[in-house]
């Protein structure tokens, strides 16, 4: 059931799904919305309840070569004694400002009950890593802000952070899960109007906290900065991309170091309109 004109709109989804083992699965979302010219609200709330796939209950053990290179390090296997999981959701979203110069502020939030997640296991006489899927109860938070700036008629400016809280039950550890993440990015926009070019130019600085992998601690916590320029005529696009322009060493997964400066390019053309 909706409610989808005017300045203040909403929806209401109700449903449910079944399984032969798990029984009636519902689930239901609300969600409301009042926008203007210079101002968005809306949020969300939403329980649904999901059960296990046949790929978590019933995977085969399997073990690979990953990590060592020299003998079987790696393991993943289903878990039969899985119970579907129940959630609930909730999220609000805030904007204020006329459009190219608005700030905004997301929150999403909630509870996963039975939440069907892959716990790793270390066994430190083989090095072996093992993956299986448990339940176990998850309470999350994010929060993000954003903030964007329109200077004149030719630069645009982008930034954000966002903050994010992840708890176990079980007490388990948060890998690959950074708390911190923020970003900033500033565009140039020229329209040559004698020969119908737009000419672009874009940088950005992104910055990721630190977080543990599954072997490694103390990955993350960088920042890379990487710059874009382009032109567009008509249906043509071409862009000139330069990725970690300083060079720097880090690694985003374990044992596996990124590259450093990269640059590529390419190009898109809509033959159809």
């Amino acid at each position: 059931w909706a409610r989808p004109f005017g300045s203040t709109q909403y929806a209401v989804v109700v449903g449910t799904g079944t399984t032969e083992h798990f029984g009636v699965l519902p689930h239901v979302s609300i969600v409301w919305k009042r926008e203007s010219v210079r101002s968005l609200l809306m949020g969300t709330i939403g329980y649904s309840e999901r059960a296990p796939t046949l790929h978590e209950l019933y995977l085969p053990n399997q073990n690979v070569l990953l990590y060592s290179g020299s003998g079987l390090d790696y393991e993943e296997k289903g878990n039969r004694l899985l119970k579907s999981e129940r959630q609930i959701v909730m999220s609000l979203q805030a904007e204020i400002g006329k459009m190219g110069n608005t700030a905004g502020l997301t929150v999403a939030a909630g509870q996963i009950w039975d939440a069907i997640d892959w716990q790793h296991t270390l066994d430190e006489v083989t090095g072996t890593l093992s993956f299986s899927p448990i339940n176990d109860d998850i309470t999350f938070a994010t929060t993000t802000v954003t903030k964007d700036i329109h200077l004149g008629q030719y630069v645009n400016l982008h930034g954000g952070a966002s903050y994010h809280f992840v708890d176990y039950a079980s007490d388990r550890a948060k890998t690959y899960q950074p708390d911190y993440q923020a970003f900033g990015g500033a565009e140039l926009h020229v329209f040559w109007k004698q020969k119908l070019i737009h000419l672009y130019a874009y940088g950005e600085a992104i910055y990721l906290g630190p977080f543990e992998g599954y072997r490694q601690t103390g990955l993350g916590e960088t920042v890379v900065f990487n710059t874009k320029v382009s032109f567009s005529m008509g249906s043509f696009r071409f862009h000139l991309v330069h990725e970690n322009v300083l060079d720097g060493t880090f690694e985003n997964r374990e044992y596996s170091t990124m590259p450093g400066r990269t640059l590529f390019w390419g190009f898109t053309w809509h033959f159809l309109d």
